[in-house]
């Protein structure tokens, strides 16, 4: 039997498409509404930056986006799927320009996009799902850690308290997670309290469709092959902390292009706060 055609093969999928203008449109009307600034800021630019350091600044986000690759293939090999980390790159950068451009939605869709992009390449929906979740809590431990060392170099003992308190509370909902997969009675646990909310979500949005206690035993039965030991979580961090340090880097870098002195006592602290407001914002680009 032959296979119904793809529509849109060629071109992509309608949603692919979508995705696409969307990010057009939301860098257009971002561009449109700060022309001005952009222009005062070239006029600046060329008065004053040395190219040297911007390269350099360019070179360090690139890297930072070569870790957060690598972070990504770590928590899929985990799961059994094997990609490459220059396919995974390309679709890192391809969902960072949607968070990025398009306003309020920009997240979700990236999520949206890197998902179906994983689905492409028949990686299991519950690993692509699981690997993906598992990297924004990576992420979000490594990001608490830099704001811990930028509060700490401040001088601002609260943020570093609150900081490090988000990172723990992380810490102890993956080792909670990772413990209960690896016992019987854990997992029994797990399925029972997702089996419910499966139930109600099936209630509100009408789906999945089926069985809850199936659909659940089935999708914890796929996690359980997660091999998430030492090694693995090791790496993970390891990449995790690196992305960070080397977007954290960058700023560092643009503040010497400027050719102005870095404010040590609180650069990270000042990155962390535009990372964390960039996050926040319905706004193109934070």
């Amino acid at each position: 039997t032959v296979a119904p055609a793809r529509p849109l093969h060629r071109w992509g999928t309608a949603a692919e498409i979508g995705g696409t203008v969307a990010v057009a449109a939301g860098a257009g009307w971002a561009i449109y509404r700060e022309r001005a600034t952009l222009m005062q800021g070239l006029r600046v630019l060329r008065a004053h930056t040395e190219p040297g350091w911007i390269i350099a600044c360019i070179a360090m986000q690139c890297l930072s986006m070569v870790f957060f690759a690598l972070l990504q293939q770590r928590l899929l090999k985990a799961g059994g799927a094997r990609l490459t980390a220059p396919w995974l790159l390309s679709v890192a950068y391809l969902a960072n320009a949607i968070a990025v451009a398009v306003p309020v939605i920009g997240s979700g869709m990236a999520a949206t996009y890197a998902y179906q992009q994983l689905r492409e390449r028949r990686v299991d929906p519950v690993v692509a799902k699981a690997a993906l979740a598992l990297g924004g809590v990576v992420s979000t431990l490594t990001f608490a850690a830099v704001v811990v060392a930028g509060a700490l170099l401040s001088g601002s003992p609260s943020a570093a308290a609150g900081a490090l308190g988000s990172a723990l509370a992380c810490l102890i909902i993956l080792a909670a997670g990772l413990v209960a997969l690896r016992s019987p009675a854990g997992r029994s646990r797990l399925q029972r309290l997702f089996t419910r909310l499966l139930a109600v979500a099936q209630r509100v949005v009408r789906c999945p469709r089926g069985d809850p206690a199936q659909i659940t035993n089935a999708a914890m039965g796929r996690l359980s092959r997660f091999r998430l030991g030492p090694a693995t979580v090791g790496l993970a961090l390891t990449w995790g902390t690196l992305n960070s340090a080397a977007d954290a880097c960058c700023l560092i870098l643009a503040v010497k292009a400027i050719g102005v002195p870095v404010p040590w006592g609180g650069v990270l602290l000042a990155w962390s706060a535009g990372q964390g407001a960039g996050s926040l914002s319905p706004t193109p680009g934070g």
